[in-house]
C-alpha cells in the first residue's frame, strides 16, 4: 500500500503479498497538475478552464504477459478495480489499433466545443468496447478537437478507461493538440499531463513492440535538416536492429502524402522535401498519417512514383471528426480513398 495525499493506490498480483509485488516491481508514484499559468491564451485561460487536480502518476517495472489487479481510490469512497496483462515489446507478433481525428464527444451531444459538423463517437466506442480484447495497444495520431474547453479532457479519459486501464494508448501529437490558436489556448499542456511522453524532454519518441520498431514524429516541430528532431529521426532509424525488428513504422499527424484535391504546397512539400529520403534511406515499411479526415492507402511511393523500395503510406483521420467530402484528384500512387468513419486494426504476424 502507499498513500499519497488521501489517495490510496493499492497494486497486488494474484496469489502473491503485496510487499512482494512492491519490491519485484520497483513501484513509484508520483502526482503532478497544471494551472492556468501553463496555457497559453482563450478559451483555455478564461471560459474554458477546468482545475485538473491532481494527475497522479504510477511506474511498474513488471514482467511481460503477467496480469496484474490494480485497485484505485480511498478507504472512505471505496476502490475501483482495474486489471491489465503487461505487454510484449519483443516476440513475433503484435495487433493494434490506429486511428486519428477520435470523434470524442459527449453522449448526449450536450457538450461541444466545435459545434457544427457534428461529430460521431461511433468507431470510438467500437474500439473502446468490442476491440480491446483483441488488442495490444491504441495508437492516436492526435487528439485534439477540444479547443480549450479542458472540460472535455476529463470526458474523454472517462470515455477511454475501460480500454486504457487495460491496454496501452499510446498518442502522438498533432497541431489541435500543441499549436497556440488551434488548441484553444491550450498550447500541448493537457496532453502532456495526460499522455506523457516516453521521451521526457520531447513530443518525438520510438519504441519496440512484436517485430515492429515504430517511430513517432512531432509534426507540429521543426523537422528540417539539423534540427534537432531531423537529427534524432536519422540517428534512431540508423541504429534500429532489422533482425529483432524487420519492420519499421513512422508515425505522425500532418500528412506526408494526401489526395484532398489540391497540390502539395508549404508544410507538407517541405515534409516531403526534407524528411522523406531519410524513410528511403532506411527502408522504412510503412506510415501512418492522421490530418485530414479520410482513410487513404498508397502503394509503395517514393516522390510521388509507386516504387517497390519505396513506403506505404496510410491516411486514417476518419475516427469520427468531421468526415471529409472533398472531391480527390485521383493520384496515380493513391490506391484507395474512403470517407467513411472508422479505424484501422492491424494483426501482425512474423512466420
Amino acid at each position: 500500500m502507499c498513500k499519497i495525499l488521501n489517495q490510496t493506490i493499492i497494486i497486488q498480483e494474484l496469489g502473491d503479498k503485496i510487499d512482494q509485488l512492491r519490491e519485484s516491481a520497483n513501484l513509484t508514484i508520483s502526482r503532478k497538475m497544471y494551472t492556468r499559468a501553463d496555457l497559453c491564451g482563450e478559451p483555455a485561460l478564461s471560459s474554458g478552464w477546468r482545475d485538473p487536480g491532481h494527475i497522479f502518476f504510477t511506474t511498474i517495472q513488471v514482467e511481460p504477459k503477467r496480469q496484474y489487479d490494480i485497485l484505485v481510490g480511498t478507504e472512505k469512497t471505496g476502490y475501483a478495480p482495474m486489471s491489465f496483462v503487461a505487454p510484449h515489446r519483443g516476440g513475433n507478433k503484435a495487433k493494434f489499433i490506429i486511428m486519428g481525428n477520435v470523434g470524442r464527444i459527449s453522449l448526449d451531444h450536450s457538450i461541444a466545443s466545435w459545434p457544427s459538423p457534428p461529430a460521431s463517437s461511433k468507431a470510438l466506442r467500437q474500439v473502446v468496447d468490442v476491440r480491446t480484447k483483441d488488442s495490444d495497444f491504441v495508437i492516436l495520431l492526435g487528439v485534439g478537437h477540444t479547443k480549450g474547453i479542458l472540460s472535455q479532457w476529463d470526458e474523454f479519459m472517462h470515455q477511454i478507461t475501460p480500454s486504457a486501464s487495460k491496454i496501452p494508448w499510446i498518442v502522438v501529437p498533432g497541431q489541435d493538440d500543441v499549436n497556440w490558436v488551434k488548441s484553444g489556448g491550450e498550447c500541448g499542456t493537457p496532453l502532456k499531463y495526460r499522455f506523457p511522453s516516453p521521451n521526457k524532454d520531447t513530443l518525438w519518441f520510438s519504441f519496440d513492440m512484436g517485430p515492429i520498431h515504430f517511430v513517432a514524429l512531432a509534426t507540429t516541430h521543426d523537422i528540417e535538416p539539423n534540427s534537432e528532431q531531423y537529427k534524432w529521426l536519422e540517428a534512431d532509424l540508423e541504429y534500429v536492429d532489422r533482425i529483432h525488428s524487420p519492420w519499421i513504422v513512422v508515425l505522425g499527424h500532418q500528412s506526408m502524402y494526401v489526395d484532398n484535391g489540391k497540390p502539395a504546397t508549404g508544410e507538407m512539400k517541405t515534409f516531403r522535401d526534407d524528411v522523406e529520403p531519410l524513410l528511403h534511406k532506411f527502408k522504412v515499411n510503412f506510415a501512418f498519417w492522421g490530418d485530414h479526415t479520410t482513410y487513404q492507402r498508397t502503394c509503395k511511393v517514393y516522390k510521388t512514383k509507386c516504387d517497390e523500395k519505396g513506403t506505404r503510406h496510410f491516411l486514417v483521420g476518419n475516427g469520427g471528426f468531421d468526415q471529409d467530402r472533398r472531391n480527390t484528384k485521383g493520384l496515380e500512387y493513391m490506391e484507395y480513398n474512403d470517407v467513411e468513419e472508422g479505424y484501422l486494426y492491424i494483426d501482425v504476424c512474423l512466420s
